[in-house]
């Protein structure tokens, strides 16, 4: 056991021995160093420094001829940006005004041919207006055979409407003397035909007659016409003021006119005479204005006067200064 532990500390002694030894050559190789360092020449030293700020100047010349290049392309890039900005804009441009003056001329174009088909229309429409109102007056019987027609196309709805004869002045001068002699009109002829909703007022068939005559509503004095024991036909009454302007046609034909299926009236125009019918669409008069009507004097009569002229063997109604009663 002694000499086993001899030996250790001999082998514990030897590499201390090595550790010292190599620590020694350690220190010996970085003393040498430093001395080769510290003997480097000046020189070299110098030309390193030199070679170095050398090539930090070349570094900052290039970086700055980069800048500059940088810069330049910026500016190019952006002057071929803009030229072609403005050569878009100036195509878009002239785009728009092409496109505008396309949109003008179809619209124009599409006007016209508008207007050429209104003018068309309008010419047709009064041309048909003339035939109808020349059919009318030459052949009233026309208007009773469409109104007829108009009732059998729809059963259903015939009980909601009225049909009114209108006879004026003018049809009594046609009938007296050609087709009436003991009597005034025949309303069957009358070419004044409307066919109005049972339910409507009054002051509606005015305004329909306003349409057919002219004669503005406070201008018409309307007469029930009825039949008599002798079986001829007279003006009985006038409407109003009996009957307000707001008054339903069938309150007028229950009170007065049941027993006939049409409602006969005659028209005198009180006042200026009209020309004639207003023109197509021309809106219906209304307001206060035109719903009053004109109101019979105390002890005025409706009178109407036939001369037979013996000679001739003609009968005419006698017309005094345009209108036919005193």
């Amino acid at each position: 056991m002694g000499a086993t532990q001899s030996t250790a500390a001999a082998s514990e002694e030897a590499d201390e021995a090595i550790r010292t030894l190599h620590a020694a050559a350690d220190a010996e190789n970085h003393e040498r160093l430093s001395a080769a360092w510290e003997e480097e020449p000046d020189d070299i030293r110098t030309e390193h420094a030199a070679a170095d700020a050398e090539n930090h100047e070349r570094l900052a010349a290039a970086r700055e001829e980069d800048a500059a290049a940088d810069a330049e392309n910026h500016e190019l890039l952006a002057a071929s940006r803009e030229e072609e900005a403005d050569d878009i804009r100036t195509k878009h441009a002239a785009a728009d005004a092409e496109i505008q003056e396309r949109l003008a001329a179809a619209r124009e174009e599409e006007a016209h041919d508008i207007r050429t088909k209104h003018a068309a229309a309008d010419a047709e429409i009064q041309e048909r207006l003339a035939s109808a109102s020349a059919e009318i007056t030459r052949r009233p019987e026309a208007s009773e055979a469409r109104v007829a027609a108009a009732e059998k196309e729809r059963p259903d709805a015939a009980h909601l409407y009225k049909v009114a004869r209108v006879a004026t002045s003018a049809d009594l001068a046609t009938q007296i003397g050609s087709d009436r002699v003991f009597d005034l009109v025949d309303h069957a002829k009358v070419a004044r035909v409307l066919r109005i909703k049972k339910e409507r007022p009054l002051f509606a068939l005015k305004q329909e007659i306003w349409r057919l005559t002219g004669a503005l509503p406070a201008q018409q004095r309307l007469w029930l016409w009825v039949k008599r024991q002798n079986y001829t036909y007279r003006p009985d009454r006038c409407l109003q003021p009996e009957f307000r302007n707001h008054t339903a046609i069938r309150d007028v034909r229950q009170k007065y006119n049941k027993p006939q299926k049409e409602l006969c009236l005659y028209l005198e125009v009180v006042g200026e005479q009209p020309a004639g019918p207003p023109a197509v669409g021309a809106p219906a008069p209304d307001g206060a204005e035109h719903e009053s009507w004109p109101a019979m004097a105390a002890g005025s009569i409706l009178l109407f006067l036939k001369y037979y002229d013996p000679q001739v063997w003609a009968t005419c109604l006698v017309v005094a200064n345009g209108q036919d009663t005193l």
